[in-house]
């Protein structure tokens, strides 16, 4: 019987290692001149650095005052709040005329808030009257969609 033949050379290979990681540079930023003080521009004990002053968040409320559930309050906690009867509104309105996503209140860059139809099947009103496009929403604003009416509440 002839010799078996020699077995196979098993070689492990393993990756290149791994090259040395390239030195920091510290890049130098020349400072830059600080913005004169003055009513506009408030003064900053950082040369360069501008403070914006935010306009403090008012709690903002939609009361259901007409619907089937007169007196429900809910808090405009989002930048959006979207309207409707789909339960993934943020307010969930369950009048029947009502449209899946009905419409959507969003606060604006100043602080106060607009409003829109989402092109509803019924349509949507403020104060009476059509709502057609984006339009301010007020305090005391009353926002009529389907047999329900919201008002717009507002505390500073």
């Amino acid at each position: 019987m002839p010799p078996a033949p020699p077995a196979p050379a098993i070689r492990e290979t393993m990756p290149p290692p791994e090259p040395p990681p390239a030195p920091l540079v510290r890049a130098t930023v020349p400072p830059q001149p600080a913005a004169p003080a003055g009513p506009d521009r408030p003064v900053s004990s950082v040369g360069g650095t501008v403070v914006i002053r935010r306009r403090p968040r008012a709690l903002a409320y939609l009361i259901e005052k007409e619907g089937e559930q007169v007196g429900r309050v809910f808090q405009l906690e989002q930048d959006v709040t979207d309207i409707g009867r789909d339960p993934r509104n943020h307010v969930v309105v369950t009048d029947v005329l009502v449209s899946g996503w009905h419409a959507r209140v969003e606060r604006a860059p100043d602080g106060g808030y607009v409003i829109s139809d989402r092109g509803s099947t019924n349509g949507s009103r403020l104060n009476g009257e059509p709502l057609a496009d984006l339009r301010p929403l007020r305090e005391n604003d009353e926002f009529g969609l389907g047999n329900t009416t919201l008002v717009l509440k507002v505390v500073q």
